[in-house]
Order: C-alpha cells, then sequence, then structure tokens
C-alpha cells in the first residue's frame, strides 16, 4: 500500500523522473511478487536478485539522465538490497529471515528518497 501511495504522488507529482521511477518500482514489485514463488529464501534467490538487478540498472540510468537527485539517493539504497543477495552467495550462515529482511528494508528508504526528492524539487522550483 505505501509504495502504491508514494509512487502515485512520483507519478502525479515527479515529473518524468517520477513517472519513470514509479513505473520502475511498480513493474519490480509485481515481478518480485511473481518470481518469489520460484525459489527459496534459504539461498540465493535467483528470480528476485536478477529482478533487483534490473532495477538497479534502471535506477542508474534514471540517475544519469534525471535533473533530480533522488534518483541517485534511491540507486545507492537500492544497491545494498542487491548486497543482500550476493551476501547469500558468500556466506551459508545467513538465515533466510534475515536474508529476506534485509533486502526488503532497504525498498523503503528507495521509496522516502523518491517522495522527500520529489517533495523538494517541486519547493525548489516554486520559489
Amino acid at each position: 500500500m505505501l509504495a502504491l501511495v508514494c509512487c502515485g504522488f512520483a507519478a502525479a507529482a515527479g515529473g518524468r523522473s517520477g513517472r519513470i521511477g514509479a513505473l520502475m518500482i511498480m513493474t519490480a514489485s509485481v515481478a518480485s511478487a511473481a518470481g518469489a514463488r520460484f525459489g527459496t529464501w534459504g539461498e540465493t534467490h535467483l528470480p528476485v536478485m536478477a529482478i533487483d538487478l534490473i532495477l538497479l540498472a534502471g535506477f542508474y540510468w534514471l540517475a544519469l539522465k534525471s535533473d533530480s537527485y533522488w534518483p541517485i539517493w534511491a540507486t545507492g539504497f537500492h544497491l545494498l538490497s542487491v548486497i543482500s543477495h550476493l551476501a547469500m552467495f558468500i556466506s551459508d550462515s545467513v538465515r533466510q529471515i534475515l536474508y529476506f529482511s534485509f533486502g526488503a528494508f532497504w525498498s523503503l528508504p528507495v521509496l522516502l528518497a523518491m517522495v522527500i526528492g520529489i517533495a523538494r524539487d517541486r519547493r525548489i522550483m516554486a520559489h
């Protein structure tokens, strides 16, 4: 629900970058929910990892093309989520709940960076 509200705001108020970012987030959310059915959180979840890598590339591209700074922050926060997948490759001792939670946790700062960044951009442009 939070993602829908944040992405709705971004699409309505964020200009081209906001619409693209919202579309990327919502597409990745739906794809991740579908991809979560294939695989297990007890090892590197390859379908979700692939989706996260594609989203990371999309955020990186958006950060390069956008006049806003929020895509840079979103890229950095999402990179931390991608690192959680890599941790599973390196260590067998990472627990399932930590793996899932660490990846999911970083989606919140991505959404906040987008909403706060767009709100700040709108305030700056109004002056």
